[in-house]
Order: structure tokens, then sequence, then C-alpha cells
């Protein structure tokens, strides 16, 4: 794997590839826009860590044909809203993980668009809940062809008067 480097964003789209194989990267929400895109050009394989995950934020991943990202995030700060779109063309393929430590009431909600043959899609979500939090987790895959394939694994613990809610859909358009 190549060193870790900080991307920089230009127009609020981060783009990954070209001459690149595979790279790691670390976005600081705190330090970007509340909405960006980052696009995985083709053949590219991308490690990213977000951290830092404020309010508000849209994150939309574009993963070109064959394009692969394994993505990791961390919530620990006071998030009430956050939203991840990702789509991803032939062959492409997501491996994301969300660790959710946020205190208090927040809405996440994930889509991701399976639009290539043979695109996949594995989401791994785990959450701690204490006191009164309330949170909830909105968690959508479609499935826009044939051969397209997902797995969800969410979970959750809760403590005292906390709620998890964890809900979405898994539609096969094709």
């Amino acid at each position: 794997m190549d060193k870790l480097e900080i991307l920089a964003l230009e127009n609020n789209r981060f783009i990954i590839g070209e001459e690149l194989t595979s790279k790691s990267f670390v976005i600081d929400c705190e330090k970007s826009p509340e909405q960006f895109s980052i696009n995985i050009k083709d053949n590219v394989r991308a490690n990213i860590l977000i951290t830092n995950i404020k309010s508000n934020n849209d994150i939309h991943f574009i993963l070109d044909d064959y394009a692969s990202l394994h993505l990791a995030m961390l919530a620990v700060n006071g998030v009430s809203e956050f939203k991840l779109t990702a789509d991803l063309g032939k062959y492409a393929e997501i491996d994301a993980y969300l660790a959710d430590f946020i205190e208090n009431k927040n809405k996440t909600q994930i889509n991701v668009n399976l639009n290539g043959e043979e695109s996949a899609c594995a989401w791994h979500l785990a959450s701690l809940a204490n006191k009164k939090d309330d949170k909830s987790f909105d968690v959508s895959v479609f499935h826009n062809v044939k051969n397209t394939y997902c797995k969800l694994d969410n979970y959750g613990v809760c403590l005292g008067e906390s709620k998890l809610t964890f809900s979405g859909i898994c539609k096969i358009n094709e």
C-alpha cells in the first residue's frame, strides 16, 4: 500500500485516478465543504478514511468501471444529519465501514446504486447508543442492472432509554 496522503479538494470534487493504481487517503470533513463528491476512475483501488463527519455532510462517491473502494468512516462529533450516496459502474465494488459513537440524536442516510453489471457493495455499521440517544440509519441499495451483489451488516448496542433504528430497502430494478 502506498503512503497515506491528505487529499486536496478542487471545486467540491476529489478525483482519484488517471495514473494511479492503488492509493490511500484521509479526508477530514472539518476541512471540507458540507457537500462534495469523490470520483474513483477506471481500474483504481482506493482506500479512504473519512474522519470528523459533520452535520449536513452530503458525500457522493462515483466509482467508474472496475474501480474499487475500501471506505472507513468514523463519526464521533455531534452530527445531526449525514448523507452518503454511491454510484457504481461495471465490476466496481465498495467495501464500507461506519463506526458511530455520536451522542444525542442523529439521522444517517446511505444510498448505493449498483448501476453496472457485476458491481458489488458490502456495508458494515456499528453504533453505540446511551442515555437518551435517538439514532436512525436508513441504508438502501438499488440493483439497477443484472448480476449485482450486496451484503448489509448493521449492529447496535443500546443502554438506558436510548433508541437505535435500522431501516432501508434493497430494491431490484432489473
